[in-house]
């Protein structure tokens, strides 16, 4: 799964948030760290390598941006969300990614790319938990942003929990297109 991954006083914010979601509808918090999915994929262990070098690459390329958090919403039934009002940049970056998919599939599994960018506050809800969910959250008002400066490449066995990160890929905005040779000087 790749990911961003919002700075330590972001995180903190989003856990409270979690905590205050538990004690008004019952349900756990989970202990992960909150992210902004951007692809998600299986692929045999031989292509990580090949697909680490074509991430890195891309990542050397792109620029770090401004990501915007506003608000509560849902999907409903399931999902309680921040959504992200600055999603171009995002999206952008999804297509960079989206051109190395030969790398990203197993089988018949095709890779997911995000096309609606947000952070999940809670997921797997019941749709008992959800009503009250968006009753207690969508009225507040909620709003925070980071710089992706980088982002994280977690990876898991099929199965496992958690995701483990494999590697951080840092955006540097560097210029490293490839030059074509030339036949005759």
């Amino acid at each position: 799964m790749l990911v961003l991954s919002p700075e330590a006083h972001l995180q903190e914010r989003i856990m409270r948030i979690r905590q205050v979601l538990a004690e008004c509808t019952g349900i756990r918090p989970n202990g992960r760290k909150a992210h902004i999915v951007l692809a998600r994929w299986q692929a045999p262990d031989m292509q990580e390598e090949r697909m680490l070098q074509r991430l890195h690459t891309l990542s050397m390329e792109q620029y770090p941006f401004k990501v915007n958090l506003e608000g509560f919403k849902g999907f409903p039934s399931h999902t309680l969300y921040v959504p992200v009002p600055t999603r171009e940049p995002i999206l952008k970056l999804v297509a960079s990614v989206r051109r190395h998919k030969r790398f990203m599939t197993e089988g018949e599994t095709d890779p997911y790319f995000i096309t609606e960018p947000h952070l999940s506050v809670a997921r797997g809800l019941t749709p008992g938990q959800y009503e009250k969910a968006m009753e207690t959250f969508s009225p507040k008002h909620f709003h925070a942003g980071f710089v992706a400066d980088a982002m994280l490449l977690l990876k898991r066995k099929p199965g496992a929990q958690p995701y483990q990160i494999l590697n951080r890929l840092d955006f540097e905005h560097l210029a490293i297109t490839p030059r074509q040779a030339t036949l005759f000087m």
